[in-house]
């Protein structure tokens, strides 16, 4: 019996709509990577957006405008039935 397995494409569309419902107020989500665990039978998409970090003014706000740091989530959808299984931070190593 062959099941039934939701595209890259269709995870992206639902991992954007479920970090959309937790993080409402936030727009500039940015697409990052997409990756399939033959494993866990999970796509794994990486979604960032900006970290809103409080500087005080002068150098640090002009440091801040030329490149804004970012928050980077991890959504786990399962391949099989579409579901968000996990969200995590991802750290940049």
């Amino acid at each position: 019996m062959i099941l039934k397995m939701i595209s890259a494409k269709e995870a992206v569309k639902i991992a954007f709509s479920y970090i959309r419902d937790i993080f409402p107020d936030e727009q500039k989500f940015e697409l990052e990577e997409v990756e399939y665990s033959d494993d866990s039978q999970d796509w794994s998409i990486t979604i960032s957006f900006p970290d809103k970090i409080t500087t005080g003014g002068g150098l640090a706000a002009l440091q801040n405008i030329i490149s804004t740091p970012r928050k980077y989530k991890s959504i786990l959808v399962n391949a099989s039935t579409g579901s968000v299984d996990a969200m995590k931070i991802r750290s940049l190593a």
